[in-house]
């Protein structure tokens, strides 16, 4: 089971674990959107994908 974030602009960000997938959410939030996402933001916004 991997986790998933899915951005309000239509990006689906995808990762095997938490640690992979914060870094990659937090640049993504920051170059698309010129925002910083907390790890605790990030974590709110995952999914469990199976």
């Amino acid at each position: 089971m991997g986790k998933l974030v899915r951005c309000t602009c239509g990006v689906e960000l995808r990762g095997r674990d938490e640690a992979d997938l914060l870094p990659r959410v937090r640049q993504h939030a920051k170059e698309a959107h010129d925002l910083e996402l907390s790890d605790d933001q990030i974590r709110d916004m995952m999914e469990v994908e199976q």
